[in-house]
């Protein structure tokens, strides 16, 4: 047989399970021929030289939602072995968006993930206002990767009620909106939605992240347009206390989603902090285990190596969770420098640190912390 592509000398670790093994890899007509043992002619020929032949990656969370605009290559992930992967997690995105709105939006991405407002503002291409479209802009503008989009509640609650969307639940009409945005959303190649109820996750100069705020009842409109479709899953940081797992609230959250929708819902995230009882993590599994038997699909996200973070006091949102630091967030340097010079801040910091509130903080672990630069 003549192949397309023959790639020789590698490690071939083909994702099954299998042993690794050293061996080729053939193609032909954009699909694997063989594996393994590849003889014949091809039109190209790759020495991989010992390296590692692998199936691509898929990373289910990421927050490229911005960065896709200025960088189609989504560095770090293509260097690394990642063909597809999912952003729009945790409530927070850049679309939908009305003309005007683009800065509060902007905040959202640097309470949550620590973006620079300034860049999110010039890198942004804002060229787009419904959900369809902002996916229509990337792809016009071209992706080197497979991607897809989640739809963010806190953006989409932003889009439907205007500012009030950090204090309250949607009105019926609003929800209303909500759900036709969403299906119109879907029925254009979204791959679900995200929605945070972790109260570190904070909106613009403190205020809760709009997400937070939405009722069951939204909720349920948006699994209903799932269950009609058949399509998407729901990504959702849920409520879990001051551990990795779900509380009883959430518990209930995550299963009423996942039927009412029956669609995969993925959850964040099962990880070994501290303050989790030893046996937590078992206990967790065992709950799911009879949900799974009865078809509801409620999946934990983990983390496949040790996640290494940097905080800014300039963004701090490693502090977002406690009430005195609500105030410094979304301001210029000279103020936030001002706030955080303060007798009474400093004051209500320490008391809060006394009170528990330290252990929201590096989860208590300050032992890991390090010093990069001052």
């Amino acid at each position: 047989m003549a192949y397309d592509l023959v790639i020789r000398n590698a490690i071939i670790c083909d994702g099954t399970g299998a042993p690794v093994r050293h061996g080729a890899l053939a193609v032909k007509d954009g699909k694997i021929a063989a594996v393994g043992e590849a003889g014949g002619a091809a039109r190209r020929e790759i020495d991989a030289g010992g390296a590692v032949l692998a199936p691509g990656f898929i990373d289910i969370h990421t927050h490229y939602d911005a960065q896709i605009s200025w960088d189609p290559l989504l560095t770090c992930s293509s260097w690394h072995g990642v063909t597809t992967l999912l952003m729009g997690n945790c409530g927070v995105g850049v679309a939908p968006c009305r003309p005007g709105q683009q800065s509060t939006m902007a905040w959202d991405l640097v309470n949550v993930e620590a973006l620079p407002h300034e860049v999110l503002m010039r890198g942004v291409a804002w060229d787009w206002e419904s959900f369809p479209q902002y996916m229509a802009a990337i792809e016009r503008r071209g992706v080197a990767l497979n991607v897809g989009f989640l739809v963010p509640l806190s953006a989409l609650r932003y889009y439907v009620i205007g500012e009030e969307a950090a204090e309250r639940a949607a009105t019926e009409a609003e929800t209303a909106e909500m759900a036709r945005l969403y299906r119109e959303a879907l029925r254009a190649g979204a791959a679900g939605c995200s929605l945070s109820l972790a109260p570190q996750h904070i909106g613009y100069q403190g205020r809760p992240l709009a997400s937070r705020m939405a009722s069951d009842d939204e909720l349920r409109a948006l699994c209903r347009e799932m269950r009609e479709l058949n399509r998407g899953v729901i990504e959702i940081l849920p409520n879990r206390g001051s551990t990795s797992v779900p509380n009883e609230g959430g518990f209930d959250l995550l299963t009423m989603l996942a039927r009412e929708s029956a669609r995969p819902v993925t959850w964040l995230a099962l990880l070994d902090l501290p303050g989790t009882p030893p046996d937590a993590h078992q206990r967790t599994i065992e709950r799911l285990a009879p949900l799974l038997r009865s078809g509801l699909r409620i999946l934990p996200q983990v983390t496949p190596r040790p996640i290494q973070q940097y905080y800014t006091m300039r963004e701090p949102f490693i502090f977002a969770a406690l009430d005195s630091w609500k105030g410094i967030f979304n301001r210029g340097a000279e103020e936030q420098m001002a706030l955080v010079g303060s007798a009474d801040f400093r004051a209500a910091f320490r008391n809060e640190i006394k009170g528990g509130g330290g252990n929201a903080i590096f989860r208590g672990r300050w032992d890991r912390v390090h010093i990069a630069r001052v």
